[in-house]
């Protein structure tokens, strides 16, 4: 397993800081949506993440999303990705 050295983390409600993302040489890009997101954006913002996910190119980082499972059981999960 190689070393990580670098993390970088962004708010993930920003779509211009989730597109400009992973650009950023890091080894982990964690996607944030937890502190860094309004409540009331959270289930806007895991759509976001679910489509930067399954469409960018992320260059060999390794990529995390970070949430509290339990502030999206209010979030439909087939519509955003079932992201947990």
């Amino acid at each position: 397993m190689p070393v990580m050295r670098s993390v970088f983390y962004t708010p993930s409600n920003n779509e211009k800081m989730v597109a400009k993302a992973p650009e950023i040489a890091c080894d982990i890009l964690t996607l944030d949506l937890e502190d860094s997101v309004a409540p009331a954006k959270k289930a806007e913002a895991a759509i976001l993440v679910r489509n930067t996910l399954r469409a960018v190119n992320f260059y060999g980082a390794e990529r995390m999303v970070r949430t509290r499972v339990y502030e999206y059981r209010h979030v439909d999960a087939p519509s955003c990705g079932a992201i947990s």
